[in-house]
């Protein structure tokens, strides 16, 4: 998969007059997808077989679009803390990569190159520049079978992990806020609806940045005393309100009672957004995003002016009401592919 993940990273830097001969190549590479496919869930089996592990897995299951949801987005009810489960998780997204990529090929195929090839002669005799925008659809697409094919390879890897016969390390980590605000940039700038869409990313844009200061303050002020210095990180949970956190921000003193009227107005509108299909203006989205990008670092630049035995308090509080959890300096966090054990 790694050779045909490099292919696609290839083909988008190709220009358009070399990306319309793509079509029978892109065609082969479906089938090249599943057999490289079949000759990894093979090896699996033969890994299974071999180990004679006590792990007992039912492939037909992975046939079965409704079994891959329910095991690819568990609920936290059913959060994989097993081999056994861990490995059906990494398989079931296995299949997942497999097929969203082969959509994507026949995508690519039947409806983006032709339109780069009905376009590019237009847009040599200067009658139009729709050839941009469909060569645009062309590079995100690569973009996208390539992030997948890496997506495939860490879940690979991890199965040979749990099987013990992979030792490669798993080095992941969250989104930066730059990283965040980047991307809703990008989803207003190169996509047509972007503002049916993008505010709900500045909401979580806003969250993502708050929630990450606000945790940072607790722990440097807790680590005052050295009984605390083995924190390393302190997370917010989902048990967490937008309005919990705006009152310890109030009670930290990084922000003005206007302050926290537009921060509630932005988020807000984000979940208007969410529930009830509301639409602003796209400027509206704009100014909200420049928001958080300048006014909110001005704000959250603050140390907090909670004391130490406030803070404490605090912390002790929200860690009993499951609202945050600390990780400490010899913990291992790992930030996505899914948070399993």
């Amino acid at each position: 998969m790694r050779q045909i993940r490099d292919r696609f990273d290839r083909y988008s830097l190709l220009f358009p007059n070399d990306v319309i001969n793509l079509e029978n190549e892109l065609r082969q590479l479906e089938n090249e997808i599943k057999i490289q496919f079949d000759e990894d869930l093979g090896k699996i089996k033969r890994f299974l077989n071999h180990n004679r592990t006590s792990i007992c897995i039912n492939f037909k299951n992975f046939e079965d679009y409704f079994y891959l949801y329910k095991t690819a987005l568990y609920l936290d009810t059913q959060i994989p803390d097993t081999n056994n489960k861990i490995i059906r998780f990494c398989i079931a997204n296995l299949y997942i990569c497999k097929e969203v990529i082969l959509v994507l090929l026949r995508y690519m195929h039947n409806q983006v190159i032709r339109n780069i090839r009905l376009s590019l002669d237009d847009y040599e005799r200067r009658v139009n520049n729709r050839l941009i925008e469909e060569f645009h659809n062309f590079i995100g697409s690569c973009r996208n079978i390539s992030r997948i094919l890496t997506d495939y390879m860490v879940f690979y890897n991890q199965v040979e992990i749990k099987l013990g016969v992979g030792t490669q390390a798993l080095i992941l980590k969250r989104p930066t806020r730059v990283e965040i605000r980047e991307g809703v940039k990008q989803s207003l700038i190169n996509t047509k609806s972007g503002q049916k869409v993008a505010l709900p990313s500045v909401r979580l844009a806003l969250e993502f940045t708050i929630l990450e200061d606000v945790g940072t303050k607790i722990m440097q002020r807790l680590k005052e005393k050295s009984c605390y210095n083995d924190i390393k990180e302190i997370i917010f949970t989902r048990k967490m309100t937008t309005d919990e956190l705006f009152v310890i921000m109030k009670q930290m003193k990084l922000c003005t009672d206007n302050e926290i009227d537009i921060l509630k107005g932005i988020h807000e509108w984000g979940s208007r957004s969410v529930h009830q299909g509301q639409i602003i203006p796209t400027s509206i989205i704009w100014y909200c995003l420049f928001f958080v990008e300048d006014q909110l670092r001005n704000i959250l630049h603050s140390d907090s002016k909670l004391e130490f035995d406030e803070t404490r308090k605090k912390y002790i509080q929200l860690l009993y009401d499951e609202k945050i959890k600390d990780i400490s300096e010899w913990q291992t966090f790992i930030p996505s592919f899914y948070n399993v054990s």
